[in-house]
């Protein structure tokens, strides 16, 4: 399957999409934030992350198969848009809440 194809404002809402998710449960914030410490990339740990319930939100809204290689597709066509202000802002916000 080729990468869908994803707008600025719609990478802002996955990037939403996860911040909720471990906002809602302090247990997985918890371990997502040990995680980030130990892989020390930002890269690897999405890799990692893109398993479970938060993966599954993201499959359903963007309408792709919950495997390896779409996920991957996937957050090649979020991080497209690093450059955009809005992406990089909610970025940034995610990677101070998992290093805090």
């Amino acid at each position: 399957m080729s990468a869908p194809t994803v707008t600025a404002p719609e990478a802002v809402e996955a990037f939403e999409i996860i911040k909720k998710s471990l906002l809602s449960d302090p247990e997985r914030l918890q371990r997502y934030k040990q995680k980030f410490h130990e892989v020390g990339n930002t890269a690897a740990f999405y890799a990692w992350a893109m398993q479970g319930s938060t993966a599954e939100a993201l499959c359903q809204r963007f309408k792709v198969q919950h495997t390896e290689a779409d996920l991957k597709a996937l957050w090649a066509a979020l991080h497209v848009h690093a450059d955009d202000p809005k992406v990089h802002a909610i970025k940034e916000e995610l990677k101070n809440l998992l290093s805090s």
